[in-house]
């Protein structure tokens, strides 16, 4: 009997702090992001519409990931200033502000990528929502390297070889590449050319490998179990 009742608040915990329909609502947030990214032009009305899809990307993450008090303080501490530069601040003149800003922007998606792994490989029951998050971190993946691609290419242009400009925005085409690299695709109409660049795409390439590999692998599989 006290074994039976030390394990209920654990599974309590658990079921609370990952359950209802959390891990879902972020994925649908992403995929909007993905979905909607194309249709944008490079310009104002495209930057506005790529910050407000980021905006409650954020928001709702910062929700679904902050389940400890410390992680909160830290997404506030890279989401505010980036929701500062974004909105208060004149960042469409082309000055360090934007630069400044991408690197919040990188730094707050891949934290919020940690945390949120860190959520889903300590779930101690496996449900549907789970596997929502593990797909969330991949695509958060995806878009974290995307954004960091985005920043190499503004501090030193000419970091990829992106082709024919009228194929899309510097955005769209380096979030094609992210997730391309990201699942090992390769096609080769984009390829990173500076040696940073290389590098932060091989990274890409051998985290998106483990993550397939090992973690998809797992949770489907205690799921079906």
């Amino acid at each position: 009997m006290p074994d039976v009742n030390l394990s209920k608040p654990e599974n309590h915990v658990s079921t609370r702090a990952i359950g209802g329909h959390k891990h879902g609502l972020f994925l649908v947030t992403l995929v909007t992001l993905l979905l909607v990214s194309p249709l944008v032009d490079d310009d104002r009305s495209g930057g506005i519409v790529l910050s407000v899809l980021f905006s409650v990307a954020l928001i709702v993450g910062a929700v679904v990931v902050s389940r400890i008090q410390r992680d909160r303080y830290v997404i506030l501490a890279l989401s505010a200033p980036w929701l500062y530069l974004t909105w208060l601040h004149p960042a469409w003149s082309g000055s360090t502000v934007d630069e400044i800003a991408g690197a919040l922007l990188a730094a707050c998606t891949f934290y919020m990528a940690v945390v949120l792994l860190r959520n889903v490989v300590t779930a101690r029951v496996v449900t549907g929502d789970v596997i929502c998050g593990a797909i969330a971190v991949y695509l958060l993946m995806g878009v974290a390297w995307a954004v960091i691609y985005v920043l190499l290419e503004g501090l030193s242009p000419g970091s990829f070889g992106l082709g024919d400009s009228s194929r899309g925005t510097v955005w769209d085409q380096l979030l094609y590449f992210s997730f391309a690299t990201l699942t090992t695709l390769g096609y080769g109409d984009i390829s990173p050319l500076s040696p940073l660049a290389r590098i932060w795409a091989v990274f890409e390439a051998v985290c998106g490998t483990l993550f397939l590999a090992v973690l998809i692998a797992r949770l489907v599989g205690v799921y079906k179990s």
